[in-house]
Formats: C-alpha cells, structure tokens, sequence
C-alpha cells in the first residue's frame, strides 16, 4: 500500500481505514496456486479482510481503489449491494481495458517467458533508478527524481513470477459492472496518463453508469496521480466522503 500511503496516513486521522495489498503485492506474500489471482478470488479476500479488520462500529464503507484495483472496489461494491453498506466508491485513474501494447506483452507472458527473465529485466531497469521505465510509464515528466526513484523501487519489490501470474489473471471491470450502479461515484484521473487515459475510461464509465451522483475529475499528472498530487487527491476524497448521506 505504498503507493496509496498518503491518503491512508490522511484519511486514518478522522477514519478507521483498512488498507489491503493484493496478493502477491507489497508485504502479501506470492500465492502457490495461480486461482488466488483471480479477479474473483481477490476480490473474495478483499471481502474477508474488511470483514475480519474493520470496527464493529463500522455501518457503512468508502471503498477507494486505483487502477486495477478499481475493478476490485466495484466488483466488491456490487457483491455488498444488498448489505447497504457501501456509502460510496472513489476510483483513481480507472481502467477498463488493455491498451495495445499492453495486449502484446500479455502475448509474450502468455509464451512462456521465464520468471528469471523477467527479474532480470527488473532489475535492469532498477539500475536506472529515476530514468527507468517503470518509472517513466506511471509518472509524468513533472514528477521529481525522488518520486521517479521511489516508483522504480516498488515496481522492482514484486518478482517476475507473480508479476506474470498477476497479469495474466487480471481482468478490467466493464459495462457490466457499472450498468445501474449500486453507490455514488467518484471518478478521478490523470491527463497525463498513458496506462489509463481518462479517453475512454472514465468516458466509458461516465456512459455506462446511471448513478446521478457521479463525480469526475482530471489532474495534471500521469497514471500514479495521488503520488504525484496527494493533497489534490485527498481534498477530492475529503468532499466526496462529506458529501455522501
């Protein structure tokens, strides 16, 4: 989670916050079976963790993702639709789709590349620190040499192994759902963005929607937006949670 650390360090002085790493990310460890990938399967412990880690007090929820875990918190959202305890969703640079080049590079994971491959690419790419790609495909020119360095050092903490496994079990939520959605809507993304364009995501998801408390807004950075802008990120999540009933 520490790419979301700012709004959890924010949030958790007037909230009680759960903050979950997927499996095989940050400090979750990698899974044996390839199924505890699955969107579905993720989106189950998600489930099961709030339970389990939230305050009985708790009667409602804010659910917040960012990029594939956007697909996640709605998933989740329509699976507790009929507990009328999710308040509101806020997703962050929101993806709905594989861009072409990503569709090829699932292609040459889908061939078999080793995993010692695969980190040796990483850790290539680590010894650019702040030039590297891992940083240059999130983060937008504007982004300091001190964020590119810290971005380039998350990307190289998940191994190849789980990378792929991750990748190829990912799928992107879509029309199906955000038709009729169950809870207001905050949409935030980058102009910047070459991972997750706010065209056609959140279009997309501004079209197939039907909740009129549906907020969207666009910042001047790139795909790690709440790194690049953190206190524009949580005001916007400050209004949206005061503005939910």
């Amino acid at each position: 989670m520490r790419e979301l650390a700012a709004q959890v360090q924010h949030a958790a002085r007037t909230h009680a916050v759960v903050a979950l790493d997927y499996a095989g990310h940050g400090a979750s460890a990698a899974p044996a079976a390839a199924g505890d990938y699955a969107t579905d399967a993720i989106v189950g412990a998600a489930a099961r963790a709030i339970d389990a880690l939230a305050p009985a007090s708790a009667t409602s929820f804010v659910l917040v993702g960012h990029s594939y875990g956007c697909t996640i918190a709605a998933r989740l959202a329509r699976a507790w639709a009929g507990r009328g305890s999710v308040a509101g969703v806020a997703l962050l640079a929101p993806k709905t789709a594989l861009a072409p080049h990503e569709r090829l590079g699932l292609a040459a994971l889908r061939a078999a590349v080793p995993a010692a491959l695969l980190d040796a690419g990483a850790w290539l790419d680590a010894r650019l620190g702040p030039a590297s790609v891992a940083a240059a495909s999130v983060l937008s020119r504007a982004a300091s040499p001190w964020l590119r360095a810290e971005q380039t050092r998350m990307a190289a903490a998940m191994s190849g192994a789980a990378k792929r496994s991750a990748l190829l079990a990912a799928e992107f939520a879509g029309e199906r759902e955000f038709r009729d959605f169950p809870a207001p809507l905050l949409l935030i993304g980058g102009t910047l963005d070459t991972v997750a364009p706010p065209d056609p995501n959140i279009t997309a998801i501004e079209r197939w929607t039907r909740v009129p408390a549906t907020r969207s807004h666009l910042l001047i950075a790139g795909h790690q937006l709440m790194l690049e802008q953190p206190a524009r990120v949580n005001a916007l999540l400050d209004a949206f949670i005061a503005s939910l009933p």
